[in-house]
């Protein structure tokens, strides 16, 4: 069974640390008027979707926003989440279709023009990542954290009709709650990556001379969020993922086309993290140390090598969770 741990207690207690922190993955979608008493502080306001919205609308929102996610409405109640990996599937699905036109920049404007077309209801959930996965206030915290050992990256908090969604939380956020809070981890602070036997093993892999739109694509049908860049001595020299799409703007298309590793060195740049290639750790890494290193290189995985600084597997956030409950 879980430890009695501070991220226990009940959704609002949660929320409320949250807005203390003020952190880049929580977004408050209710009027302050309407937060619960706990939430005193102010906090952009996340931007949601209409199901009849044009998709490049909606994709140019989440951009100029830095979101990976926005809730979508019909009639006004919440019918799931609009993922920047729903907008990757889609984009996949022209760029197929599309495959007859041998000009770069006229493939660019037909996936452009498809975006404008499409209604976002026939977007939402295509890529099946990031299913709507409503909980309450009055929900434990343990069910958030259910979920996001099941692979969920967010989950939404909805109001007692369950129609609106108030709050997202993310793994992200419930990650940072867990290192501020260490102190009541107990022994598998200390433990190591060894000793939980966290890692996984298999890792999806690219080259990094791959495009970045053929390294989207592996990750769109392997079902991952993020593939590791390898040299051709094995050596681990990056990691693109989903996250890198974040303010990813209609006049970066052609930085698709660019070898991954390019790619990756614009995104980051551009995000600010130039430095944050590759985010690794040991087998003799303790468990605490692990979860502070990916909150603090804002990452969801972090790839274990070995002595020789070969790759040896991944850790997830996910299996963070999984570890958890597994207590």
């Amino acid at each position: 069974s879980l430890p009695h741990l501070p991220w226990m207690h009940r959704v609002p207690s949660f929320v409320g640390f949250l807005f203390q922190r003020c952190g880049r993955g929580f977004h408050s979608t209710a009027a302050p008027s309407r937060s619960p008493q706990v939430l005193q502080e102010r906090q952009r306001a996340v931007v949601s979707f209409d199901v009849d919205d044009n998709t490049d609308t909606a994709v140019t929102a989440l951009q100029r926003q830095g979101f990976l996610s926005a809730p979508v409405y019909d009639g006004g109640e919440c019918v799931g989440l609009l993922d920047v990996l729903d907008c990757v599937h889609f984009a996949l699905s022209v760029e197929d279709s599309a495959t007859e036109i041998d000009d770069e920049s006229w493939r660019n404007f037909a996936v452009q023009m498809s975006f404008s077309l499409q209604r976002v209801g026939k977007v939402v959930g295509i890529s099946k990542r990031n299913p709507f996965c409503p909980v309450k206030l009055r929900d434990p915290l343990s069910s958030v954290m259910e979920l996001f050992a099941k692979g969920i990256h967010r989950v939404c908090v909805v109001d007692d009709t369950g129609k609106k969604v108030t709050h997202l939380i993310t793994q992200s956020d419930l990650c940072t709650y867990i290192v501020q809070h260490a102190v009541h981890l107990g022994p598998i602070a200390t433990a190591t990556v060894q000793e939980l036997d966290v890692m996984q093993r298999e890792v999806v892999c690219a080259p990094p001379q791959m495009t970045a739109l053929e390294v989207f694509r592996k990750i769109d049908e392997v079902n991952v969020s993020g593939v590791a860049l390898v040299a051709e001595d094995g050596t681990p020299i990056g990691n693109l993922s989903a996250s890198d799409l974040a303010g990813f703007l209609e006049e970066d298309l052609p930085l698709l086309n660019l070898p991954a590793i390019e790619f990756l060195r614009h995104i980051r740049e551009k995000q600010g993290r130039a430095n944050h290639f590759f985010v690794s750790c040991e087998p003799s890494t303790e468990f605490i140390s692990l979860v502070r290193t990916m909150c603090q290189n804002r990452v969801h995985r972090c790839f274990v090598v070995d002595d020789k600084k070969g790759l040896a597997g991944v850790v997830s956030m996910t299996d963070v969770f999984r570890i958890l409950l597994a207590l």
